[in-house]
């Protein structure tokens, strides 16, 4: 397994996770987020998803409260630091957003 398709399989099983972790919570999330493949995965985002993780950002609301919504970004960055969660503050603030996960 390459670099590349090691790391597309890592963000998969974590974007995987999320989506479930959301559903659980009582956000919606649609039926094909759960459970898209590996393949439909690659086949939706591309062989070199780890290059361009603003694709996989995730925008959802609360079932019973669809204002109450909540960002999930993939930083590209190995380290998150100021300047990344100040980009990310000001995307959840002109979209009046008040929850994320990073």
């Amino acid at each position: 397994m390459s670099v590349s398709e090691e790391q597309n399989t890592k963000l998969f099983k974590a974007r995987r996770t999320v989506v479930q972790m959301l559903r659980d919570r009582g956000y919606s999330v649609p039926d094909s987020d759960i459970k898209m493949t590996r393949q439909q995965f690659i086949e939706k985002y591309g062989e070199n998803v780890h290059l361009k993780r603003d694709d996989l950002l995730i925008l959802c609301s609360k079932g019973d409260a669809p204002t109450d919504q909540i960002y999930v970004f993939f930083p590209a960055e190995v380290k998150v630091g100021v300047p990344m969660v100040r980009n990310c503050a000001k995307r959840m603030k002109a979209d009046n957003v008040y929850n994320a996960i990073l």
